[in-house]
């Protein structure tokens, strides 16, 4: 029985398929903050506020995305180092049959692809977690700390309204 160690196996192919998706993934959320922030560049006129937001949101997508790009090639490259030499060790000291290693291969391949996706999830949540809450500290700022004397006063205006309607 022949077994097919090729990139073209679905086995292998499936790792690969999982880093090109992530990179995918991230590539596609930086291209979509970007496109928010100049819809919201050319809507809003407080441009101070809005260079905040876009530079705290364009700084947490870019970290992020780096350090999950790096955290993911480290752990294909570990895995396909371990793999090798693993492989190369039962091979030859051990003499077990390569179905065998490959079947366990597949496995250890397998279970760090999952791990992989859990990791990118909860990172996923996390940076969209922490965006909200830099959006919500910029409109804060803005309503609170403006120079803009309006902003105080319509929201002072706005919970009088609300306080004589519900007198």
């Amino acid at each position: 029985m022949m077994v097919d160690l090729s990139l073209s196996s679905p086995a292998n192919s499936s790792v690969i398929v999982v880093v090109v998706k992530l990179v995918v993934v991230v590539a596609v959320v930086v291209v979509v903050v970007v496109v928010v922030v100049v819809v919201v560049v050319e809507v809003v006129e407080e441009e101070i506020i809005v260079a905040v937001v876009v530079a705290e949101v364009v700084i947490v997508v870019v970290v992020v995305g780096v350090e999950v790009g790096v955290v993911v090639a480290v752990v294909v490259v570990v895995v396909v180092v371990v793999v090798v030499v693993g492989v190369v060790v039962v091979v030859v000291v051990v003499e077990v049959e390569i179905i065998v290693v490959v079947r366990v291969v597949i496995v250890v391949v397998r279970v760090v692809v999952v791990v992989a996706v859990v990791v990118v999830v909860v990172v996923v949540v996390v940076v969209v977690i922490v965006v909200i809450v830099i959006v919500i500290d910029c409109i804060y700022r803005f309503i609170y700390h403006s120079d803009v004397p309006s902003n105080k006063n319509l929201v002072n205006m706005a919970f009088a309204g609300n306080r004589i309607i519900l007198k």
